[in-house]
């Protein structure tokens, strides 16, 4: 079961990895990131416009709506004016103390012509009247006035109050107390206009005219202006209480509920927004009355809205999704030609992988891009077998080079090392030390210049460092004592020379020249694992960890200066000839001295 699933992997991964699977589904992916954002710019653009569009329209009925208000209420503003300044009605009143009570029926009489004829050519006024605390005058006597109405007791005083006010006062919706009817319980909305003695430049007022209007008027004006049935129409006054609502939600006379947010309708005059009441997202347009200075409030849904957007929107998506199939359809076509055309070149870079350096790639495409590449693999398919064996070569020659002149670093350093032994035992007048070096150095220099094999047997190498430790053993008076422990089946190896002796010597001048009393310095070589491992201890001052980073950081650097030069070049020469996985590694601690292993491979030769 493993086996089939991992056939399956590697063939999912092969599949996913072609040209044309790959060409295919990037061009999935662009053409459905671009329809994606095509998509969402245009349902972005019908939204915002339709919304644009529609919050300027219902602003523009709002003020038609306020224009058709305030034309209405003008009229009758005009109609009550007539009554204010008709010299009958102004002599009528002003006599009515001294004139008997016959003169004044006349007179009245005369007025509520008047006030009929008004009321005659306004049917959609619910009654009209003119009003002072001792009389009234009233067309008909359906419904008696009471003169002790709080409520008109109330609009006298704020007239008298304005005595220099010549304008119509609308009150919104009420429940008149001032008909004698206990059945008169429906609000009304009212206005009165105030009736001065004008023509003596008095101030006296002589009485009001009030009129009460019923709702069918101004409900007809505001019914013709709304869209849909789903749009609500608040008509307020400017302390927020609603007067008409096409939504029996805002009761008239009461206060608007703070939930819809109505604050910036009673901070300017008109304008437009957005906001959420009973989890509905409503477009919110306002102005206000230039007669009554009354709100007139719209309400859309924006649910209206957005399914002429959501209609807009499916018409496009099927568009959308129409080109997008056609543009797949198309892609995997195209696609598919030119892997297949690539798959004449692919093939044979798969054989020339696999190390066939002969094969050649067909130039006869009709199109030369692929004419082109497949003219450049065959000519570097020539250039490789030409130089193949040209760099092969090279390649080998310069690794014999590279080791010849590593070794060639270490000669002068150690001659000069043991050169400076020989002037400080002649300083001493030691003549039999001397005799001793030089027949040391002798052999040393006999090994190094005479015997120009590369590779040499592991006893010969430890001989020649024997040699150069009685040579060292003399400059320390005798007292290093050294311990060389190499297992005999290894000592046969071959191994490169001067590879241990750069370690003792390193051991010798930064280990233990500065130990006062006894020097110990053990070698000790045995095989482990098919390799050869040896370890060369002192009991020197050992270094720190800072010390020992930098050294650390020049053998990784190869660097060829300071005091790590011949460690550096046993480490070149190890990883140069035997791989990176071999070489030096440390284990030392201040004052505790110094453990240097080398591991090299086991090589054949002995």
């Amino acid at each position: 079961m493993t086996g089939m699933m991992r056939l399956k992997l590697r063939q999912l991964r092969e599949t996913w990895g072609s040209l044309f699977t790959q060409m295919t589904v990037y061009y999935f992916i662009v053409i459905a990131i671009s329809l994606a954002i095509l998509a969402g710019i245009l349902f972005f653009f019908f939204s915002s416009t339709m919304k644009s569009d529609m919050l300027a329209y219902t602003n523009k009925l709002s003020n038609q709506t306020n224009m058709s208000l305030d034309n209405y209420f003008s009229e009758v503003v005009t109609s009550l004016e007539q009554v204010a300044t008709n010299p009958l009605v102004l002599e009528s009143l002003k006599a009515y103390e001294q004139s008997s009570n016959y003169t004044n029926y006349m007179n009245f009489q005369r007025i509520i012509a008047i006030l009929q004829n008004i009321k005659s050519l306004k049917p959609d006024i619910s009654d009209i009247f003119i009003y002072n605390p001792d009389f009234f005058i009233k067309p008909t006597l359906t419904k008696s006035v009471n003169v002790n109405s709080p409520f008109l007791q109330q609009v006298w005083d704020i007239t008298l109050a304005h005595v220099s006010f010549m304008k119509p006062t609308f009150y919104p919706t009420h429940i008149p107390d001032y008909y004698n009817l206990s059945s008169q319980k429906q609000n009304i909305v009212s206005m009165s206009y105030p009736i001065r003695d004008i023509e003596r430049y008095s101030s006296r007022t002589l009485a009001i005219c009030m009129i009460d209007f019923n709702f069918e008027r101004i409900a007809q004006i505001i019914e013709h202006t709304r869209l849909t049935k789903g749009d609500r129409i608040i008509l307020m006054t400017p302390e927020g209480e609603v007067i008409y609502s096409t939504d029996a939600s805002f009761a008239s006379g009461s206060p608007i509920s703070e939930d819809l947010q109505v604050q910036p309708v009673f901070t300017n005059d008109s304008g437009k927004y957005e906001t959420r009441h009973e989890k509905e997202e409503l477009l919110v347009t306002y102005s206000t009355s230039q007669v009554t200075g009354w709100k007139l409030i719209y309400l859309s849904k924006t649910t209206e809205i957005q399914k002429s957007v959501n209609q807009i929107y499916k018409v496009t998506g099927y568009l959308l999704l129409a080109i997008f199939v056609l543009t797949i359809v198309l892609s995997v076509t195209v696609s598919g030609t030119f892997a297949r055309r690539m798959m004449h070149i692919i093939n044979p870079m798969r054989e020339a992988g696999r190390g066939d350096f002969t094969i050649r790639v067909p130039e006869n495409s009709k199109h030369w891009e692929f004419r082109l590449l497949g003219n450049v693999f065959n000519m570097m398919m020539d250039k490789i077998n030409a130089l193949f064996r040209e760099v092969y070569m090279v390649k080998i020659k310069q690794r014999e080079a590279e080791l010849k002149a590593l070794e060639s670093t270490i000669h002068p350093h150690f001659l000069n090392n043991t050169l400076q032994i020989i002037h400080s035992l002649a300083v001493l007048d030691r003549t039999r030390d001397i005799e001793q070096v030089t027949t040391a150095l002798g052999n040393l220099l006999d090994y190094a210049i005479y015997d120009r094999e590369n590779k040499v047997r592991i006893s010969q190498e430890l001989s020649y460092i024997e040699d150069y430790l009685s040579i060292q053993n003399i400059r320390h008076h005798y007292a290093i004592t050294v311990v060389i422990d190499v297992e005999e089946q290894i000592r046969e190896y071959p191994i490169s020379k001067f590879l241990l002796q750069p370690l003792v010597e390193n051991a010798v001048f930064h280990g233990l020249d500065n130990v006062e009393g006894d020097k110990l310095l053990r070698i000790t070589g045995l095989k482990s694992d098919g390799t050869i491992q040896f370890f060369v201890e002192d009991n020197g001052i050992g270094m720190t960890k800072e010390t020992l980073e930098q050294v650390l950081t020049r053998l990784e650097q190869a660097e060829t200066k300071g005091t790590s030069i011949g460690l550096s070049n046993v480490q070149q020469r190890v990883k140069l000839e035997y791989g990176e996985q071999y070489g030096l590694s440390f284990d030392c601690a201040p004052d505790r001295g110094t453990t240097v292993q080398l591991v090299i491979p086991i090589l054949d030769g002995r």
